[in-house]
């Protein structure tokens, strides 16, 4: 992954409106293999107009395989305003899916994939940081107190989450 090339895309397509990013996922856990994605996490000033939001989309999937990754063709990045992932933090439809899963021990797989739980997996997950902003660390900080909102066992909900992975051996 090279840090760089993202972040020189980034500035190039978003300018301004380039708040905070950061890479998530296989690639930041150490994880990624042949047929992995480059999960990036975006915070941007405003919504991106439609399309824009295209270009900036096929845009950084080319980016990706030239980086030897497989884009997720739906989402082969994900741009959000600070807005947007506080409303999601601040969801019903979050709080009940956390709650399910403190009782439970899972996720319902309907729910798994929601944008609302994704922002909260993203921000919550080990990351590689391409661009900082006070921001972003507000976000973690509430993605961190609403996880703690939800008695389970230590650990529990992170490993529910797809969090809590074990380190690759390295040899």
């Amino acid at each position: 992954m090279n840090a760089d090339m993202i972040a020189s895309f980034l500035d190039e397509h978003l300018g301004s409106d380039l708040v905070a990013a950061f890479i998530y996922g296989s690639v930041a856990s150490g994880r990624a293999g042949p047929a992995s994605d480059l999960d990036c996490f975006v915070l941007v000033r405003k919504p991106l107009a439609s399309a824009d939001l295209e270009t900036v989309k096929t845009d950084f999937g080319v980016l990706q395989r030239r980086l030897g990754y497989e884009p997720d063709l739906e989402y082969p990045i994900e741009l959000f305003t600070a807005d947007v992932c506080h409303a999601a933090l601040g969801s019903d439809l979050l709080h009940h899916v956390l709650s399910d899963a403190a009782a439970t021990g899972h996720i319902d797989p309907h729910l798994a994939e929601h944008d609302n739980v994704e922002v909260l997996r993203a921000l919550l997950d080990r990351r590689i940081v391409i661009r900082h902003a006070p921001a972003l660390d507000l976000l973690t900080a509430r993605a961190h107190d609403v996880l703690g909102q939800h008695p389970a066992p230590p650990g529990q909900l992170r490993r529910i989450l797809g969090l809590d992975r074990e380190q690759p051996i390295r040899l």
